[in-house]
């Protein structure tokens, strides 16, 4: 998984940023993408600055060689950074490529194994806040959560600003705080390329008049990235298909599965009359 590791590196990159100029930062944004990285390394001060400021999105790769540049910033950090996934089964990806590629990362930009301590959280709340708790006790500098939910990614940044110390999200987001910041996907284009392969489906399958529905996650979702790729993405389908609705659901539901599902798991028949 390409993307996964490009992605994983962009997000070691933010960490490490983050905690080398943590302690001349006054006030961080609310969120930031893998952009951010290079903006923040350009902005902080003398050697580290200088080191970093020629990266960019694109440099992060699965090759992870683009994470040497960051070792000055890397040295002028100081204590732990504790990483907490959230479980081992809603993702295999967890397991098979976070934990490893987040390891490769961090070990290309310099860190050392007592540098970093990456738990899981197997996918209880309380674990997770307790990883959290007792990570801030070890005297972490920073953390990098995907939280569970919206009340625990609360709870952790709470107890991050409390600390004193960034915490930065992954995945799922935590809008909170002045310290907090959330790596991501450039989720609007993301959302168009569904759309885009939403109406290549109905072209091949020759469905002239399709109906489709493009379904909303349920309400307080720290998923939020997925609002702008439902947005998008009913934005594309909508030019394309008049019939095109919008629907809230009540359970959770990853946005755009739905439509996702109609390109791989049904018929064309079944697609040009989906629409109840």
């Amino acid at each position: 998984m390409n993307t996964r590791a490009r992605f994983l590196a962009a997000v070691a990159a933010s960490v490490i940023v983050a905690a080398g100029c943590s302690g001349a930062a006054t006030t961080a944004p609310a969120s930031a993408s893998p952009a951010a990285a290079s903006a923040a390394a350009s902005a902080s001060p003398s050697a580290s600055g200088a080191a970093a400021s020629g990266l960019s999105v694109t440099s992060f790769d699965a090759s992870f060689s683009a994470m040497a540049q960051l070792k000055s910033v890397t040295t002028a950090g100081k204590g732990l950074v504790g990483v907490i996934l959230p479980d081992v089964t809603t993702s295999a990806r967890y397991t098979s490529y976070d934990l490893p590629y987040l390891t490769q990362a961090f070990t290309a930009a310099g860190y050392k194994s007592s540098d970093f301590k990456i738990d899981n959280a197997q996918g209880t709340t309380t674990t997770e806040l307790a990883i959290a708790q007792a990570d801030i006790t070890a005297g972490a500098k920073l953390l990098l959560v995907d939280p569970l939910d919206s009340t625990t990614g609360n709870q952790i940044q709470a107890a991050a600003a409390q600390a004193g110390i960034p915490m930065i999200s992954y995945d799922r987001a935590t809008f909170q705080g002045t310290n907090t910041y959330y790596v991501s996907f450039d989720n609007v284009h993301v959302g168009k390329l569904i759309g885009q392969g939403l109406v290549s489906c109905a072209s091949a399958w020759g469905v002239t008049k399709p109906s489709v529905l493009v379904m909303k996650g349920a309400e307080g979702r720290t998923l939020v990235r997925l609002v702008s790729i439902e947005t998008t993405l009913y934005g594309v389908a909508g030019s394309a298909f008049p019939h095109t609705r919008r629907r809230k659901r009540s359970a959770p539901l990853a946005l755009g599965s739905s439509v996702v599902e109609t390109c791989t798991s049904v018929s064309p028949a079944s697609f040009a009359t989906w629409m109840p």
